[in-house]
């Protein structure tokens, strides 16, 4: 508990924060779909009613668990916006400190963990620390080189993967969006906020019970870069029911799939959790995984039975297709596509175009693209970090064919913030690197050496 502590104060002071600063003022209430959706929970006031159909904007939407929050809110507060500001910020910090879980269950490094909630936590917060520490980092990707310095030919390639290293986690540390105003401050963003709830709460759920039930390959013979065994290591204890996290899972992905169509993806990451489990040579229970996508599929028998199946006008407004969708999922995939392509695109001015700093930006986008992954691959956090960036791949997928708004990328952020945090460590690893004088060569030993004994005859 020691070490957790001092690595959960800090969100825990971000979601203090978060509630203290929800939306109060009146326009709260005055958002068109807010407006709407308001005017038809008044008129239909059964509580179960939204259960048994499409949800109170009648857009083809099976809703019934984001609408609760709305059903409160109108119970206690009426038409008194402030309230409704509070509880999407309520709903924000909750989802910040399940995210620490998560991350915690998955990892079981309060540093990764720590740093990882700080970062999803400034999303919802400022960007001016951010973007800050992406001014910092062009620096150091510059101030790397000094290290060529210290060494030959063999150091020139770790300087510039260091450097390369830098440019790259600038370029991702900013994150997709402000949730201030997409998620804390805009109403209708707790549909999403709402299924992420249940969502994390899931996947830490199961995270949990794998970690604590799945056996384990044995271990590899240790090797001279292992890091040592100490007394704060911590063995988990299975408990006297740990299937009861597995309960909670299932509960959590029934709930976040009643509260926003995005959760059906999220079978297909609690299964990714037990792949980065056996990467990391434990081994996950993969006959419970039937069950997740089981709910999967009662979830869209229910949703065909009890909402239209055909697509609504607002469905139709929102529906894309394009070279925006395929760049959009690039963003999410391999963030230097957007540069090449930038790139591409630019060449229609002719060879003058490298007489301007555009190509090369690109250029140096693209390798720090490639060079990061590269070295993400030769370092021992590569599961956690695919892992990570699968994770917010695939959860945003299903909303790519949708034109964009904020809170389509709650859930993938939070993943996103994990990947970032990882790729940081492994960056600040090799700029150390990069500093350190280059390994020199020991002198060879005279024959016999000094002290042996002699060879008998």
């Amino acid at each position: 508990m020691k070490r957790w502590l001092p690595w959960f104060v800090i969100p825990a002071i971000m979601a203090v924060w978060i509630v203290l600063s929800h939306g109060r003022a009146g326009h709260l209430l005055n958002d068109s779909d807010t407006a709407v959706l308001l005017r038809a929970l008044k008129a239909q006031p059964d509580f179960w009613a939204w259960f048994k159909g499409d949800w109170p904007l009648f857009n083809h939407f099976y809703r019934p668990i984001s609408t609760l929050p709305f059903q409160t809110d109108l119970a206690l507060y009426g038409d008194w916006a402030p309230g409704y500001g509070r509880t999407n910020a309520l709903i924000a910090a909750a989802c910040l400190l399940l995210f620490f879980w998560l991350v915690r269950e998955l990892t079981e490094s309060p540093l990764i963990t720590g740093l990882s909630t700080i970062l999803f936590g400034l999303y919802h917060i400022s960007y001016g620390v951010l973007e800050t520490l992406g001014g910092l980092l062009w620096i150091v990707a510059f101030g790397v080189w000094f290290g060529l310095a210290r060494g030959g030919k063999a150091k020139f390639w770790t300087v510039l993967s260091a450097s390369f290293g830098c440019v790259f986690l600038a370029s991702i540390l900013i994150g997709p969006v402000d949730f201030r105003d997409r998620v804390v401050y805009w109403l209708p963003g707790r549909t999403a906020s709402t299924m992420m709830l249940f969502v994390l709460i899931s996947m830490a759920a199961y995270a949990r019970y794998e970690r604590l039930t799945a056996g384990r390959l044995s271990a590899p013979d240790p090797t001279a870069t292992d890091l040592p065994a100490t007394k704060g290591t911590e063995v988990a204890k299975p408990g006297r029911a740990p299937w009861l996290w597995l309960g909670v899972s299932f509960v959590g992905v029934a709930l976040s799939l009643g509260a926003y169509e995005q959760a059906v993806m999220l079978p297909a990451i609690l299964l990714g959790i037990a792949i980065f489990f056996r990467c990391n040579r434990r081994l996950p229970h993969w006959g419970v995984h039937v069950g997740f996508w089981a709910l999967l599929v009662g979830y869209f028998v229910l949703r065909r039975a009890l909402v239209p199946s055909e697509v609504s006008g607002y469905q139709a407004q929102q529906f894309r297709d394009g070279p925006g969708l395929f760049f959009s999922l690039l963003e999410w995939s391999f963030p230097a596509g957007n540069n090449v392509r930038e790139f591409l695109h630019s060449m229609d001015v002719g060879i003058l175009l490298f007489l301007t700093a555009a190509p090369w930006t690109n250029m140096i986008g693209l390798g720090s693209n490639v060079t990061t992954m590269i070295s993400l691959w030769t370092e021992r956090e590569r599961w956690l970090g695919i892992a990570a960036l699968l994770m917010a791949f695939f959860s945003y997928l299903p909303m790519a064919w949708l034109k964009y708004f904020g809170h389509y990328v709650y859930w993938p952020s939070a993943m996103w913030a994990l990947f970032v945090v990882v790729v940081g460590i492994v960056v600040m690893r090799q700029v150390g690197r990069a500093f350190a004088p280059a390994p020199i060569q020991a002198p060879g030993r005279v024959n016999p050496a000094p002290g042996s004994l002699p060879s008998g005859g």
